[in-house]
């Protein structure tokens, strides 16, 4: 089939839609069919392009709908960016919500009646203008589990709702250096739409005359388990031109030890730096944008590479290349 939709359209109850990976640029409408939705293989990203609300569940859609493993973006809808429901209760597994924008209410999903499940679901920089990343009107509540809910505008108010052993996530925005929240080796996902900057950049980063500058900033906090060489990496998982920056000291008297503006051979301006750590001795890492204004979404990579003494290198990254 040449698109999701028209797989859709073909399917019957009890059928599996399977999608071959890559970026699929439409909007699909369930149409009340109870069908499973999921990858054939990899990395499946169903981008709405701003053309509209990505998915549509309005005709009665239950538990039977099944969108499992997919990555839903790039929504602008007045309400229901990601997902609008209505008298549906549709159950959405291992996806992520992702840059969807609500002009009013409902960045990542908004319903009326009913109420879909998330299960193990990322809701990633959404934005609402008028209202909440969640909207919900005339007796319709979702149901959300072992989900998290990182660096969306505003936060997510899911006390109401949220049951008490849900197991859920909201990470703080962690915007001021005093806000800054642990960061740990492996994959951490972040977004900077609803970040401020606060400090000024630093000459020592400058790229191509934009003056050092680390816009639209977040903070974390990385205490080593092991001396060695840490690499900290937005590259290849980024969305826009980001910049790095790490200090020692505490916020009041920041000392400035290695920063990155753009790693060659990333594309798009994401950022590499490698320095050499001692274990136990807290670092923070600043993320923002290499230019002014800039802000998005995407993962940062922590990898420290244990020596068992503190390695000679200076760190990589200042004066902006790795």
């Amino acid at each position: 089939y040449p698109t999701i939709q028209s797989a859709i359209d073909a399917a019957i109850d009890g059928d599996s839609v399977l999608i071959s990976s890559g970026l699929w640029e439409e909007t699909i409408d369930l149409r009340g069919k109870s069908i499973t939705i999921a990858p054939l293989e990899g990395d499946v990203i169903l981008d709405a392009a701003a053309r509209g609300t990505v998915i549509t569940c309005v005709n009665g859609e239950d538990a039977d709908t099944i969108i499992e493993g997919l990555i839903i973006r790039g929504g602008l809808a007045e309400r229901g960016a990601g997902l609008l429901t209505r008298n549906s209760t549709p159950v959405f597994r291992d996806c992520v919500f992702e840059a969807n924008v609500a002009i009013e209410d409902g960045a990542a999903w908004y319903g009326d009646g009913g109420g879909p499940t998330f299960m193990d679901c990322l809701f990633l920089g959404n934005s609402a203008r008028a209202g909440d990343i969640f909207g919900h009107c005339n007796e319709c509540t979702p149901l959300v589990l072992h989900s998290r809910f990182t660096g969306n505008c505003p936060q997510p108010k899911i006390d109401d709702w949220m049951p008490a052993d849900a197991m859920n996530t909201v990470d703080p925005l962690a915007d001021t250096c005093e806000q800054a929240i642990e960061l740990t080796d492996g994959a951490t996902p972040f977004a900077t739409i609803c970040a401020a900057s606060e400090h000024p950049g630093h000459v020592e980063c400058e790229l191509d005359g934009d003056g050092g500058v680390i816009a639209n900033d977040i903070w974390y906090r990385y205490t080593p388990m092991a001396t060695g060489l840490l690499r900290l990496s937005t590259c290849g998982w980024s969305d826009f031109d980001t910049d790095l920056a790490v200090y020692r000291g505490s916020c009041q008297s920041l000392d400035l030890i290695g920063c990155n503006d753009d790693a060659p051979g990333c594309p798009g301006g994401p950022s590499e730096l490698t320095l050499p750590v001692r274990k136990g001795e807290e670092l923070l890492v600043r993320l923002g944008g290499g230019v002014d204004d800039a802000a998005g979404r995407g993962f940062i990579e922590v990898e420290l590479h244990h020596s068992g003494a503190l390695p000679t290198l200076q760190p990589s990254g200042m004066n902006s290349t790795p």
